[in-house]
């Protein structure tokens, strides 16, 4: 790089950000140690293979806490890898329930049949839907992640598909493949959920 290099670079991000993940990538290795020095999370030679990169970024300095969701097996909500607690005890199947709908919008009727069945519809029930839906979105804020129910007066409610990793989802996009533990196991937990598609 002109005028300044990698190293100065690095610092200078160190000392504003001192918890950045950082992997230097280069075809020099008289520049290890001084990079050692740094505290990086990484180093790694050219040319840089996919295994070594995947390596590296699985064992980053600062882990990436992100939102994952897990629907093969027993249904399970996970932020920086420990399951996430909800407030309200069918928070978790509702949003389970909307994972499964892939994005699609499911109506307040739709939630209050899938938690009552035929049971009569009443305001306390569909005030205590839209307390279910304030408690998800609550308790994922907590978790640093804003948005993630999306709500349209007309349609109802969805979930965006873009703020958590879902091995539902990945499945579907040709990402993951099952292996025989999981093959067939889905949302075991749910009534509604024994089976994909």
């Amino acid at each position: 790089m002109p005028y300044i290099s990698g190293l100065e670079v690095a610092q200078k991000i160190i000392e504003m950000r001192p918890m950045t993940n950082i992997i230097f990538v280069t075809g020099h290795s008289k520049y290890a140690l001084d990079v050692l020095e740094l505290y990086v999370s990484g180093f790694l030679m050219k040319p840089v293979s996919e295994k070594n990169m995947r390596k590296a970024v699985d064992n980053l300095r600062y882990p990436i806490n992100e939102l994952k969701v897990k629907c093969f097996g027993h249904f399970e909500v996970l932020y920086a890898g420990k399951p996430v607690k909800f407030g309200r005890s069918q928070s978790k199947e509702v949003f389970a329930y909307l994972i499964d709908k892939q994005g699609a919008f499911v109506t307040e009727d739709e939630i209050r049949y899938l938690l009552w069945s035929e049971e009569e519809d009443t305001e306390k029930k569909r005030k205590y839907v839209r307390n279910i839906i304030s408690d998800i979105r609550t308790t994922l804020k907590a978790c640093g992640v804003d948005d993630v129910i999306i709500n349209d007066n007309k349609s109802g409610y969805a979930v965006n598909r873009k703020k958590f990793n879902c091995d539902l989802y990945d499945y579907l996009d040709g990402k993951i493949i099952l292996d025989s533990v999981n093959e067939g196991k889905y949302m075991e937990q749910f009534s509604w959920g024994e089976y994909l598609m």
